[in-house]
C-alpha cells in the first residue's frame, strides 16, 4: 500500500511523532504505563522504517539493491552503536532517562525537516 502512494511524508512524520513521544513518556513514567508508550515508540520505529526500506528500494536500481541496501543497514548500524556509545555515558553519569527523553527530542526535532525537504521525500515516492 505504501509503494503505490503518490507522497509517504505523512507517514514518516507520523512516525517520527509516535517515535519520540513514545520514547520521551517511556522515560518519565511509571514501569507499567512505560510499556505502553515503549508499544508507541516501536510502531513509529516500524513506520519509519518501512518508508526508509521503501526509499531505498526506490532510489536504487534494482540490479544493485542487494548492495545499496547492505550498504543502507552498515551506515544505520554504525550511526545506532555511536550513538549508544554517547547516550550510554550520558545515561552513566545523568541518569538513563535523560539520554531516552533527548533521543525523543531528536525524533521530533526530525519533523521540521521532512517539511523542508519535502519535495525530495515526494520525488523519490514517485518514481
Amino acid at each position: 500500500k505504501l509503494s503505490k502512494k503518490k507522497n509517504f511524508n505523512n507517514i514518516l512524520m507520523t512516525g517520527l511523532f509516535f517515535s519520540g513521544i513514545g520514547h520521551m513518556l517511556m522515560a518519565i513514567t511509571p514501569l507499567t504505563i512505560s510499556f505502553l508508550f515503549r508499544i508507541l515508540h516501536e510502531i513509529g520505529d516500524a513506520m519509519i522504517m518501512v518508508v526508509m526500506m521503501v526509499g531505498v528500494a526506490k532510489l536504487f536500481k534494482k540490479e544493485n539493491i542487494g548492495g545499496e541496501s547492505a550498504l543502507f543497514g552498515l551506515t544505520t548500524i554504525i550511526s545506532v552503536f555511536i550513538f549508544s556509545m554517547i547516550f550510554g555515558s550520558l545515561g552513566e553519569h545523568y541518569g538513563y532517562h535523560i539520554p531516552i527523553f533527548v533521543s525523543g527530542i531528536t525524533s521530533l526535532l526530525a519533523i521540521p525537516l521532512v517539511f523542508k525537504f519535502s519535495t525530495t521525500f515526494s520525488n523519490i515516492s514517485k518514481n
